[in-house]
């Protein structure tokens, strides 16, 4: 899974996305990708009124196909987009036959929930017999929005979808990633410093996300990867240097949150170097354990839980029968 707000601008040619999609090349190649972009356009006035940019959609998916197609054989199961943001997801081709239903919504919430600078791109699907929901974002920029971006995930959480009219965190597996806008509460210099030294882990006792942890019941749910690497915003473009004139406080706005739950192991969590964007891009490779019901077992299942069900009726019936008897017969009433 792999995130990156690219604001507004496009790679030249040369640029390596390999790096990104698949760093650690002495593993055994993924068996699902699950990628997402932010600010594929400018967010400007004429940009956030519209609610798909083919163009933009299409330079991004096939530059990552383009270095896919050297990793391993995949297919495309869906691309989805707001605006600036695109959700592209892609399983292997021997592995297909296991997706099944797919279902996605779009979430505005940008202009109280009519515009599409802000928001997420939600997709469901099972894998085998297990159930996952994923959400790629765009929360409320800010450093002061921090309820607004809670309610904003809660909003993710609680969405229903056509499968079941099941809730996003119904499902067995769940990931909410993007450019999440939570904000680092210090000042540049402090901030700066803390990063300089690679005090890192005392620098995520400041980062808003981690902190609203402690006090929201939802957010307690959600896990993350170990921050072990330098705060992913504000970078001046073309650098690797933090943005002092913005008086933008570094921060991780960039994360991949996930369920807490024993199906889900992380391998590794971490960032690139890309300079073409303010931002920088986050990876995250999952192990996932998933289910897979035998037909044959589950149908002796279900006719077993409806003989059952047929010999507990019985029972009930026999019993209202008796209880029913009884009492007319205390209180000497005689049935018509």
């Amino acid at each position: 899974m792999g995130t990156w707000n690219v604001g507004g601008k496009e790679p030249k040619e040369g640029i390596m996305l390999y790096e990104w999609l698949f760093p650690m090349g002495d593993m055994k190649t993924p068996d699902v990708y699950i990628i997402g972009f932010q600010e594929i356009v400018d967010l400007n006035a004429k940009n956030i009124v519209i609610s798909s940019n083919t163009s933009k959609v299409d330079f991004w998916k096939n530059l990552v196909i383009k270095h896919l197609e050297r990793i391993d054989k995949y297919v495309i199961i869906k691309t989805l987009d707001l605006v600036g943001i695109l959700l592209l997801v892609f399983v292997k081709e021997t592995i297909k036959e296991n997706v099944k239903n797919i279902d996605s919504q779009i979430v505005r919430t940008g202009m109280l929930g009519t515009m599409g600078n802000k928001g997420s791109c939600i997709l469901r699907f099972n894998y085998n017999d297990t159930s996952l929901a994923t959400a790629c974002c765009h929360l409320s920029a800010g450093a002061s929005n921090v309820s607004a971006r809670i309610s904003e995930i809660n909003d993710i959480l609680n969405r229903t979808t056509s499968i079941k009219n099941s809730r996003f965190k119904d499902h067995d597996l769940q990931f909410i990633f993007g450019d999440l806008n939570f904000r680092i509460d210090l000042d540049y210099h402090t901030c700066k410093q803390m990063i300089s030294s690679k005090s890192l882990e005392a620098l995520t006792t400041y980062d808003q996300l981690n902190k609203a942890k402690s006090v929201s019941t939802s957010l307690i749910e959600l896990d993350e990867g170990q921050l072990s690497f330098d705060p992913t915003y504000k970078y001046i473009v073309g650098t690797s240097e933090y943005d002092f004139k913005k008086k933008r406080v570094p921060s991780w706005c960039d994360r991949i949150l996930f369920k807490k739950c024993n199906k889900i192991e992380v391998i590794d969590y971490n960032r690139l170097h890309y300079s073409i964007s303010d931002h920088k891009p986050i990876y995250g490779f999952f192990k996932i354990t998933t289910t897979k019901v035998d037909s044959n077992l589950k149908n002796q299942y279900l006719k077993e839980i409806k003989e059952s069900l047929a010999v507990n009726m019985a029972t009930v019936n026999d019993q209202y029968n008796d209880i029913t008897s009884n009492f007319l017969i205390k209180r000497n009433y005689r049935p018509y």
